[in-house]
């Protein structure tokens, strides 16, 4: 799973809408990811790319420490004032690259659909390197496995606009190119791969909302973007005022080989 990184930074021009529109993670594969790192009230956790706190906030709530790296100071800022009810979670603007913390030795590094803006030549070699020994690494993702129903419809049309379909499904390719690079790192093992699915329904707005945060949409032009907006307008109000979307959550989750 690899883009072009540059287009990382564009998140952060969209902090708002990123907090409010992007979905979160069911609570089924947080409560898996806590159980297979076997992490508990001491245990130490560092996140990579937080974004606005979405995979944060359930963890938090469950009383870990938590070290969060973000790299848009807008999507930080979100975070900050999300989070400060628990002292326990502390938010440093900054690539995780450059992130050397005073003491290492963290039980569980996780990441939420922003592991692969990480330069793919230190991941795997930091990750494992502030780990304790056994500690675990753990990405969430969540995919769209298929485009069908009104969301089809919308795709189509969105497609003829701009060439950007509404979701394409990569999911199993994606998967192989994570268990690939962490079984060739030799860093990590036991190796798994648990899916949940779940779904979210949104209304017009909300789903433009949504679209705002997509950094292909934020390449359009002005004229482009605003027949995008007409174009799910349209569509979620032919399908009765709201358009549900499937999701696939998919937890890969290794362990730090000794």
């Amino acid at each position: 799973m690899e883009f072009d990184r540059s287009a990382k930074v564009a998140f952060n021009d969209v902090a708002n809408d990123y907090d409010c529109y992007r979905p979160s993670y069911p609570d089924e594969a947080i409560t898996a990811m806590v159980a297979l790192s076997e992490i508990g009230p001491k245990s130490r956790l560092l996140e990579v790319g937080c974004g606005t706190g979405q995979a944060t906030g359930p963890l938090a709530a469950r009383g870990f420490e938590i070290d969060a790296v973000e790299l848009g100071p807008n999507l930080a800022a979100v975070a900050i004032r999300k989070l400060a009810l628990w002292p326990r979670v502390r938010v440093m603007v900054g690539a995780y690259e450059d992130y050397e913390p005073l003491a290492g030795d963290y039980d569980l590094i996780y990441s939420a659909q922003a592991f692969h803006w990480v330069d793919p030549s230190v991941r795997l070699q930091k990750s494992a390197r502030l780990l304790r020994q056994k500690g675990c690494l753990a990405l969430l993702y969540n995919f769209t496995p298929r485009v069908d129903g009104a969301l089809a419809v919308l795709s189509d049309r969105l497609q003829k606009l701009d060439g950007n379909p509404v979701g394409t499904p990569h999911m199993s390719r994606d998967i192989d190119r994570w268990r690939v690079e962490l079984s060739a790192s030799g860093l990590f093992g036991n190796i798994a791969i648990y899916e949940y699915p779940w779904s979210r329904s949104y209304n017009a707005e909300a789903y433009q909302g949504l679209y705002r945060t997509y950094s292909d949409f934020q390449g359009l032009s002005t004229d482009l973007r605003a027949k995008t907006a007409e174009a799910i307008e349209r569509t979620v109000d032919e399908a009765g005022g709201t358009l549900t979307r499937q999701y696939v959550c998919i937890l890969i989750h290794a362990r730090k080989v000794s």
